[in-house]
């Protein structure tokens, strides 16, 4: 019988080494689309707050209480005298949470999950 051989710098025997196998391509599939729902879950309530600031650049001069907060991409002269203001994103979080609860900061977020999930895993 043939005794295999110590390779001392591996420390393994002299067999013949086997590439390690990767995953299937489901697994890879799964993943990317697992991960990047739970990134877009976990920041989507960033997403909202900042469309939020976006659409409160300008106010109409009649909405003295702040209720009314959309531009609509028009200066404030277009607009019959408003007055240019931003709200911080503390600010946006307590609108958002008054007015449809915390709830809100997840508004809109199934469709976009639905559509990352198949893209990545389509992708990877």
């Amino acid at each position: 019988k043939r005794e295999k051989t110590m390779d001392p710098a591996e420390g393994k025997t002299g067999a013949p080494s086997t590439p390690p196998s990767s995953p299937p391509l489901l697994v890879h599939g799964l993943a990317g689309s697992f991960s990047s729902v739970l990134a877009l879950a976990l920041l989507y309530p960033v997403d909202q707050i900042r469309t939020l600031q976006q659409l409160s650049q300008t106010l109409p001069a009649e909405a003295a209480d702040g209720t009314c907060a959309s531009s609509m991409g028009q200066d404030a002269e277009d607009r019959g005298g408003g007055v240019a203001w931003r709200i911080s994103a503390l600010d946006a979080v307590l609108r958002i949470c008054r007015s449809q609860g915390v709830e809100g900061l997840y508004r809109g977020l199934l469709p976009s999950l639905f559509t990352l999930a198949i893209s990545n895993f389509i992708f990877f």
